[in-house]
This record gives C-alpha cells, structure tokens and sequence, in this order.
C-alpha cells in the first residue's frame, strides 16, 4: 500500500520561509495557491500519496493549470489522475523540488518572498531558493469539538421540511459524526458524515456518498451546504450552541 504522508510544505528560508496554503481556507477547484505565514492548520495541510504522486487538500488535487509550459498556474482542481496532477517529491539536501508536469517544478512566482505569492511551474534549477521545500509532518487533527447544534433557517425543497428547526452534529468517532434532526412537519432523521479536514475556526465535512459537502464557520457562528466538488456555497443555518 502507497504511503500517504500529511504534511506542511515550507519554503526555503531565502524564499521566504512561508508555507504552501489555500486562501481563507476556501477548498473550490479553481482556487489557486499561495503563499503565508506558517500556521498549522487546514489551509496548509496537505496529504501527499507516493504511490499516485497526488498531493491533496480539502478533498481537491493541487494541479498545474494549462498545458504544462512554463509559469503555468497552479491551484486546486477535481483529482481526475491527469498528467498536472502527479507530483514526485526530488531530494536536494534537506530540502526537495516539487517535481510535476512536464518535469517543471513547483515555484514561488517572480520570487516574491511575502504571504499571498502566487505559484507556478518552471524549469527546475536546483539552486533556485523558489523551488527548494521542507516537506513537515503535520501534527495530527485534535478531537475537540464534539457537539455542535444549529438553527436550519434554508429551504431547499419547496418548504418540505417546513425551516426552521434545529439539528444536532455529534461527533462518534476522532473523524465520524451523525446529525440528529426533527423537522418542521415533526419528520425525526439522521445522516451520517466524516470530517476531511478542523481547525479552530471551521469543520469541514462530506456525507457518504461525498455527494454533499458542509462547511462549519465557528467564527461566523453559520453552517454552508455544497452539493459537489465545486460550485458556490449556501448559507442553511446558523449555529446556537458548541463545545468547541
């Protein structure tokens, strides 16, 4: 079985030393990466699998976009196993290229050193500070919350399930939760969902068929619905209660 290392990628420090990161943690295909501050969190987690040479984030693929030329783009994109989604990691020292399409490296662009650099693919020179990454074990996901109550205010099916009415989200294992709910009409339900990735200002999670993704905003104190890899998100209730 290929190993899947999680991960924090880090800049060299004459780049800058900023981690790889999605911006405000907004998991879209099309989102492209950038470079921040180091944080340990969601936005700059990521999973690298050896043997597929993907390195995922938020359930999306990090890819090249175009045809793989030089300064192409790089962002977030539905992991379909395309050429511009295959990455192998090339040791130089205590650091690595990031190695993709076309044998181009993953490059912080124009060499800008501070957050928000954008990133792309290059010919790879290994003395280039923009191409060099520490490749960090991430410290695994904490368990903390385990309860989350909210208000669901949204209708989407024409009024059948008669909002508002609350729903219960506990958690039954570190990555397993199940919603507990009685509708409008007095309807009792329960689903079941995992986490993909927690931080301390947001739970991010799919249903099982991953047909319905939620997005957990703690701060904002609201919940988002998406149906798919892609597409907007819509705000569906707003949360009264949680232990986190």
């Amino acid at each position: 079985m290929a190993q899947v290392l999680r991960m924090v990628v880090q800049g060299h420090p004459n780049a800058g030393q900023k981690c790889l990161a999605i911006p405000d943690a907004q998991f879209i295909a099309g989102m492209r990466l950038q470079t921040f501050d180091c944080n340990n969190q969601s936005d700059e987690t990521f999973e690298y699998n050896e043997g597929m040479q993907r390195l995922v984030i938020g359930h999306l693929c990090v890819e090249s976009f175009g045809r793989g030329d030089a300064a192409d783009g790089v962002g977030l994109g539905v992991c379909n196993g395309a050429p511009n989604q295959r990455w192998r990691m090339g040791a130089i020292g205590d650091y690595y290229q990031i190695v993709g399409v076309n044998n181009r490296c993953l490059e912080i662009r124009s060499g800008v050193i501070g957050n928000g650099a954008p990133l792309s693919i290059q010919n790879c020179a290994p003395g280039n500070a923009g191409q060099l990454w520490a490749l960090i074990q991430a410290s695994n996901p904490q368990a903390t919350c385990k309860h989350v109550a909210i208000r669901f205010f949204a209708d989407l099916c024409g009024n059948c399930t008669k909002p508002p009415f609350d729903i219960e989200l506990l958690r039954t294992t570190d990555q397993a939760w199940v919603t507990q709910y009685v509708d409008g009409n007095g309807h009792s339900g329960s689903s079941n969902w995992r986490s993909l990735s927690e931080s301390g200002a947001e739970l991010f999670l799919h249903d099982q068929s991953r047909d319905l993704y939620a997005r957990i905003d703690l701060f904002g104190r609201k919940t988002y619905l998406r149906k798919g890899d892609a597409g907007d998100w819509i705000p569906v209730s707003n949360i009264i209660r949680s232990d986190c």
